[in-house]
């Protein structure tokens, strides 16, 4: 169960260390790098802000949703732009077969290869710390459906290595309501859409058909509602509920 979360911030908008871990770029330049990870090769790409400052920088990881990629997300997230403009570290990394473990349970390509994401994720954050002088006090962690149901998966299972979190689209798994396993509290941007028509904003059933490039099946979620009581009495939870979009609605993998 979550546990004494420092914030959850809902938003009602039609949205938007393990053993043997090594990296490798192709170039000095190349933002695509390769984490050998439990005897997989693990693809993430990485942008550095333009002109960084000396010492350890912030990083984020963004999380392409299922069917999307790394290089789909770094293109269309905006995120180099903000870590030009606001000094941090961007990263990408890249699901097996497009997809994530993100605790459902749902036949998903990662699930049923049994792909252990956390761990992979935790051996990323290592390396970037030991790497690319990351500030590992300073590690957040964001995504969108499938991508944030991971995000909120991560939280509960790799806290001890987040500062805080920002689920788009993905809600609480239901299996997390009872083994979510916080190591401090953290502090959660979540952002949802009551008329969402893949991931229920009620809870339930994410309705996408399975087997489409890894995306996800039936694995339930949590409502939104039904999130924030997990942390009823232990944290302050603010509501946001603007009535659209400032910028039209874009289509991509979910």
């Amino acid at each position: 169960m979550l546990r004494s979360l420092a914030a959850i911030v809902v938003g009602a908008a039609l949205v938007l260390t393990a053993a043997c871990a090594h990296s490798r770029a192709s170039g000095p330049d190349d933002p695509h790098r390769v984490l050998d990870y439990a005897g997989a090769q693990r693809h993430y790409l990485i942008h550095r802000p333009a002109g960084s400052p000396q010492g350890r920088l912030a990083a984020v990881l963004v999380f392409h949703g299922g069917g999307g990629s790394a290089g789909y997300m770094a293109n269309k997230s905006g995120f180099d732009r903000l870590a030009d403009a606001n000094g941090f570290i961007a990263v990408y990394p890249e699901g097996i077969d497009r997809s994530w473990n993100d605790g459902r349970g749902a036949d998903t390509r990662a699930v049923a290869a049994g792909v252990d994401d956390v761990g992979f994720v935790s051996a990323l954050i290592d390396h970037l710390v030991a790497a690319d002088e990351v500030d590992p006090a300073r590690v957040y962690a964001t995504g969108m459906s499938n991508g944030g149901m991971f995000t909120q998966h991560l939280g509960c299972h790799l806290s001890a290595k987040l500062a805080a979190i920002a689920p788009v689209a993905g809600p609480l798994p239901a299996a997390d309501e009872t083994n979510c396993a916080l190591a401090h509290p953290l502090p959660v941007l979540e952002i949802h859409g009551t008329a969402d028509p893949i991931v229920p904003y009620e809870g339930g059933v994410v309705r996408v058909t399975s087997g489409n490039h890894g995306r996800t099946g039936t694995g339930p979620v949590l409502s939104v509602a039904a999130t924030q009581q997990l942390s009823r009495g232990k944290t302050a939870v603010h509501r946001r509920t603007p009535v659209s979009c400032p910028h039209a609605a874009t289509t991509g993998p979910q």
